[in-house]
């Protein structure tokens, strides 16, 4: 980069460095997109599906069992949170059974305490004095 001597030089380098500026910002503007699509799910798996047809037979392998072990992770995952939830639900109904049974125990124990009152010849006599 050379000395700038007048304004006429000034005003060309600020021209050449806001087209470079701009130039930049159409590649960022343009790679940015290119990474936005590149994630998205559709792209994925058009490239692992590309890549496990055309790709050597080593990667084929290789990314054949990640998806192979990826869809039983995940059907794995389902099947233990159904279980979970039957076996959750279960374990709700097996206490709410003994809490009834013991409610129902305590009551009885309450009635018969109730219907075995016995009064001493004491109680009696002061109702006779009366």
């Amino acid at each position: 980069m050379t000395k700038i001597k007048n304004t006429r030089e000034l005003r060309a380098e600020i021209t050449r460095l806001e087209a470079n500026i701009r130039s930049k910002e159409e590649k960022f503007h343009e790679n940015f997109q290119e990474l936005k699509t590149s994630f998205k799910p559709s792209s994925i798996l058009a490239c692992a599906k590309e890549e496990t047809h055309h790709g050597p037979l080593f990667k084929r392998k290789k990314i054949t069992w990640e998806l192979v072990k990826t869809g039983l992770s995940l059907l794995l995952n389902s099947m233990v949170s159904k279980a979970e939830s039957k076996l959750e639900q279960q374990v709700y109904n097996a206490v709410d059974n003994a809490f009834e049974k013991l409610k129902k125990f305590l009551n009885r124990k309450t009635e018969t305490r109730k219907a075995k009152t016995y009064y001493r010849p004491e109680d009696y006599a002061d109702s006779e004095e009366d």
